[in-house]
């Protein structure tokens, strides 16, 4: 059977339907054909659509509904415009049923992308959105420049904290140097760049051993340190600069912080206080050789005084036997030298009796010159330098006297006979030292002090001599000294309230500087009536004699009881106040040395019940412990040990008379 959707010679023409009237006819016609078009136009648009916007989901859906739907429609109405004419009526149902089926497929799709195409929004929509999505954008904006600021503004504080960090560094004293576990630098404070000249920016990451020659030999204490997380000390060790040796304390600190290793070393420079240390112990062992001389000499004058009491009252009795008379003359002379030598004991242990005054330091060296030139010899040359108006001090001439002749002996024998220019000056100057200069030199207070400064071009003295110059016993002149000449000069200054500073370099001579208080000139010297206006020196009196020494009390009970006086002895001071009691006493004779009450406080005890008694104390060692006990009178008036039988009788005399 023929197909009848391609057979359609026994259709009519569609025109037929219109009777072919033109106007009905052509409308319908022009209708579909533009109809068709517009479809044709809208598939091939649909299809520049999908192509351009490759990003949209599901390109397939738009090419079915634009080529399939608008084609066929398009096509359907070509077909009936062709109709009119030709009864192609089979491909116009073909075409129709396309049509119905890819618009129900469409219909069908549409429900399932129709929420995609609802999610798809408006310019209206967009526009809002874009204006909601502007104000979240602002408001991220602001909060991220305000963390940005907040940020900005904690890498300042970082920035300063490190700044303080590294100011609270740079501003130790201390040097400081930050190394990592293999001993490379990570840390190099102001003090450390100082000593070594080397900035920290040039030392960073640079191996300890280049930076700081002088720690080259310490990795193996700092691994040490890092390994056992134990700090490790190193005190008072030694170190040499160009011939001088210094002193540092090296403390070296594990550190573990922020996954990293390393530690930290601290260098002090203690020369200073290693210095002061030495002198404090110097000090020390003056202070204590002066009490074993103190000691020593008391004893001595105890003997002496018994010896040349004792010989005295001898020369007396053997006026009539010249040849027993020499041997006494020969006793006495000894005892005299041993007097000496008690002095000079004496002098170091700071306790014998001074005579300090008002001087003028100028007018002392002018006197002197000529003295000192004689004993330096015409090889050594003495200049003097002397300052205009210099100060008065308040010193014991003789003890000056001794002191600068031992320097002059010293500084003679620091130069070589083969010297042709050798030459020793003394100077003299007025300074004025604030807080920072007496804390340098040693001294107790700032003030006005007078400077007199003995130089030398003879060959100086190395650190370790300078060191020792003052020790009691140390000497460098071999058996040409006994090393008691310059501990006596330095117990000289003490006892003055001064120092002494010893500047000198080997081969370059050496300065011995000598620091004085100035003295008030408004002070009055106190002075005593001489003994010689004491026109008699004999006596009814009754005397207690009181010392510890049974041969001291038999000797002076022996020369009062001679000249009219009665005595009584006592060995001590509880026995001393036992006598008081039971027998009318006009003077006390007492030494201040004494076991259990000494000199002071039997004065003390006796003023107390017997205000009327005279009191005479005698001592050949100045012990001061209970001085206070007494008024200076007595202490002023102290006869000294050893003593000759007429400055005892004038004395004691002078006392009761008064």
């Amino acid at each position: 059977m023929e197909n009848s959707f391609f057979n359609y010679e026994q259709f009519m023409p569609h025109g037929m339907c219109y009777l072919w009237k033109a106007d009905i006819l052509w409308t319908s016609v022009i209708s579909d054909v533009l109809t068709a078009i517009a479809y044709y136009s809208i598939t091939i648009a649909v299809i520049v659509f999908v192509k351009k916007r490759s990003d949209l989901p599901y390109p397939w859906f738009f090419i079915l509904v634009g080529s399939v739907i608008f084609l066929a429609c398009g096509t359907s109405h070509l077909i009936a415009a062709i109709v009119i004419w030709k009864p192609i009526y089979g491909i116009s149902a073909i075409v129709k049923a396309i049509t119905a089926i890819s618009s129900v497929a469409s219909g069908i799709l549409i429900w399932y992308f129709l929420p995609f195409f609802l999610s798809i929004q408006s310019p209206k929509m967009l526009e809002l959105q874009v204006k909601r999505r502007t104000e979240e954008l602002a408001k991220s904006n602001k909060s991220l420049n305000e963390e940005i600021l907040h940020h900005k503004q904690s890498c300042e504080l970082v920035e300063q904290l490190e700044s303080y960090k590294r100011n609270i560094i740079d501003s130790m004293p201390s040097i400081l140097i930050g190394v990592d576990k293999v001993g490379n630098i990570t840390q190099w404070n102001s003090a450390a760049q100082t000593v070594t000249g080397k900035s920290a920016d040039e030392v960073k990451g640079i191996p300890l051993s280049a930076a700081f020659p002088r720690l080259a030999n310490e990795m193996e204490k700092i691994t040490e340190t890092i390994k056992l997380q134990k700090q490790h000390n190193d005190f008072r060790r030694s170190f040499s600069i160009g011939g001088n040796t210094f002193y540092e304390d090296l403390i070296i600190y594990p550190l573990i912080g922020e996954g990293s290793e390393g530690a930290v070393i601290k260098l002090d420079d203690v020369t200073s206080k290693v210095s002061m240390e030495e002198q404090v112990r110097r000090t020390q062992k003056m202070d204590a050789l002066g009490k074993l001389t103190g000691g020593i000499a008391h004893d001595y004058n105890n003997m002496l005084n018994v010896i040349l009491g004792y010989t005295e009252m001898l020369q007396g009795k053997l006026t009539d036997n010249p040849t027993l008379l020499r041997y006494t003359d020969h006793i006495y002379r000894s005892g005299e030298r041993g007097v000496n030598l008690t002095k000079k004991l004496l002098s170091f242990s700071r306790k014998s009796a001074t005579e300090e005054s008002p001087l003028n330091l100028n007018d002392f060296l002018k006197a002197q010159y000529d003295m000192l030139q004689k004993v330096l010899t015409v090889q050594i040359l003495l200049r003097t330098d002397l300052f205009d108006d210099v100060w008065l001090v308040w010193l014991d001439k003789n003890e000056l006297e001794d002191t600068l002749l031992n320097m002059c002996i010293n500084s003679m024998h620091a130069m070589s006979e083969e010297q042709s220019d050798a030459n020793i000056t003394i100077q003299t100057c007025n300074q004025t030292l604030n807080q920072l200069d007496v804390d340098a030199l040693g001294l107790e207070k700032p003030g006005d002090y007078v400077q007199l400064s003995l130089i030398d071009n003879g060959c100086g003295m190395d650190r370790e001599t300078k060191e020792k110059i003052f020790d009691p016993f140390f000497t460098s002149k071999g058996d040409q000294g006994t090393g008691l000449g310059l501990f006596q000069v330095f117990n000289f200054v003490k006892r003055a309230e001064g120092i002494i500073k010893v500047y000198s370099e080997v081969g370059h001579g050496s300065k011995f500087a000598l620091y004085f208080p100035r003295h008030e000139e408004g002070y009055e010297v106190k002075t005593q009536e001489p003994l010689d206006n004491v026109t008699s020196i004999t006596g009814s009196e009754a005397i207690l004699i009181v010392d510890d020494e049974p041969a001291m009390c038999e000797l002076t009970s022996e020369i009062l009881t001679q000249q009219g006086y009665t005595t009584f002895t006592a060995q001590s001071g509880e026995e001393a106040l036992t006598i008081l009691k039971d027998r009318p006493i006009d003077l006390v004779l007492s030494d201040v040395i004494m076991p259990d009450m000494d000199g002071y406080q039997l004065v003390e005890a006796v003023k107390k019940l017997y205000p009327e008694i005279k009191i005479q104390l005698a001592s050949g060692f100045s012990d001061v412990r209970h001085q206070n006990l007494v008024d200076e009178t007595i202490h002023k008036n102290l006869l000294n040990k050893p003593f000759d039988s007429k400055t005892l009788l004038i004395k004691i005399r002078a006392l009761l008379n008064g």
